[in-house]
C-alpha cells in the first residue's frame, strides 16, 4: 500500500461472512460501491473530481481481500472472543501457565517432570486480546515457559 492510498477495512461474521466468502471479487466490489454511494448519496463524484485521479469511480474499491477462514481446516471459521468477565474468577496469568498432569505439590516434590499442555494465541494475551499483537506476545511468553 502506498502512503497515498486509503484503506477501508471491515469485519463481518456469521451468516453474512459465509455469504460474502461465496461472492466473486467483482460482486464484492459492486456491493461496497453501492453501500458507499448510498451512504454518501449527497456527495457527487463531480464534487470529488480533484481527488478522483481519473479513476472510474471514487466509490469503487481498487481491490478487495476476503479471508477464507470457514474453509481453512486449521481455523474452521473460529475466532476466539469470549464474553467480558467470562473468566472473572480465574486470573489471566493462570490461563497462560498451562495444564499439568500433576498437582502443584507433586510438581514441586517429584523429580519426574510432568507433562504440560500450554495454550497460546491472541485469546491468551491480557493486553492485546483478539489482535495479532496478542498472538505474537502470547507465543513469545509461552515459548519461554518450556
Amino acid at each position: 500500500i502506498d502512503d497515498n492510498e486509503d484503506v477501508f477495512m471491515c469485519y463481518i461474521g456469521g451468516k453474512e461472512a459465509q455469504r460474502v466468502e461465496l461472492l466473486s471479487t467483482d460482486e464484492i466490489k459492486d456491493e461496497i460501491e453501492t453501500l458507499l454511494r448510498n451512504t454518501f448519496h449527497n456527495i457527487t463524484e463531480r464534487q470529488l473530481d480533484n481527488t478522483n485521479n481519473g479513476k472510474a469511480s471514487i466509490f469503487r474499491p481498487i481491490d478487495v481481500h476476503v479471508t477464507d477462514w470457514s474453509k481453512n481446516l486449521n481455523f474452521c471459521g473460529s475466532y476466539s472472543v469470549y464474553p467480558v468477565h467470562a473468566f472473572a474468577t480465574i486470573p489471566h496469568d493462570h490461563l497462560r501457565k498451562g495444564l499439568s498432569s500433576m498437582s502443584q505439590e507433586q510438581q514441586e516434590t517429584d523429580a519426574v517432570h510432568p507433562v504440560k499442555l500450554y495454550f497460546a494465541g491472541e485469546a491468551f494475551d491480557d493486553k492485546f486480546n483478539g489482535w495479532v499483537q496478542g498472538a505474537y506476545r502470547s507465543g513469545e511468553h509461552t515459548s519461554e515457559l518450556q
